[in-house]
């Protein structure tokens, strides 16, 4: 493999993780649900909001967009395709 194969390859990881997963570092300073920007929103203030606050993105975050694009992605790859 080369180095700008590899570069690819490290670059579409990284990437995915910021798609799939909002709770990484990488995701939740970028996704405009991370818990940072849920604070300064005043969505999350005390513990009760932040109960509501987690199981909504639970729900509606795995739900409507992490599962389905999880699922498009394993079935990709299993019949290796590239699209």
């Amino acid at each position: 493999m080369s180095p700008a194969e590899s570069s690819t390859g490290a670059l579409g990881r990284l990437r995915l993780m910021q798609l799939v997963s909002p709770a990484r570092p990488i995701g939740a300073f970028t996704s405009p649900q991370g818990f940072e920007w849920a604070v300064e929103a005043g969505w999350v203030n005390d513990s009760t909001t932040l109960s509501d606050w987690l199981e909504g993105l639970l729900e509606d975050g795995l739900t409507h967009l992490v599962l389905p694009v999880l699922c498009r992605l394993f079935h990709a790859c299993k019949d290796a395709d590239p699209d």
